[in-house]
């Protein structure tokens, strides 16, 4: 377990032994309780914390929004678009036409265009060329 946690590029200036105290102070204040097996699990006291709803509100969920032909599914991307946007998904492009929040669902129509989006860009920020510009 420790080298899949210290091996994350935030946590790579922790030592391996300062890793073992942590998880040994946790496990001495009740936050982690060792398995039968040798594993960890969440203890008595930390139950608490994490049980409590504002402990949620300080991590960020990735919200996903369906991308939908009329009927048909075409993808997910990360972030909500304004009507008339053009974005390319499915190597396709398409054009917002409405946004419903609250199911996390847009709304599009298939559009002529080429994507500049090359593979190095951030797929939110895909930008597309019509090719009826004059």
């Amino acid at each position: 377990m420790a080298q899949n946690v210290l091996g994350l590029s935030v946590f790579h200036h922790i030592s391996q032994d300062d890793y073992r105290l942590l998880l040994q102070h946790l496990i001495s204040i009740e936050h982690l309780q060792k398995t039968e097996c040798s594993g960890l699990i969440i203890g008595k006291k930390a139950e608490n914390i994490v049980a409590y709803y504002e402990f949620y509100s300080v991590f960020e969920s990735s919200v996903k929004y369906l991308v939908k032909e009329e009927t048909m599914a075409i993808g997910t991307v990360m972030e909500s678009y304004p009507a008339g946007t053009r974005f390319a998904l499915a190597g396709r492009a398409w054009e917002c036409a409405e946004v419903n929040e609250k199911s996390k669902v847009i709304f599009v129509r298939p559009v002529h265009g080429i994507s500049k989006y090359h593979g190095h860009q951030s797929p939110s920020r895909i930008c597309i060329q019509s090719s009826s510009v004059k």
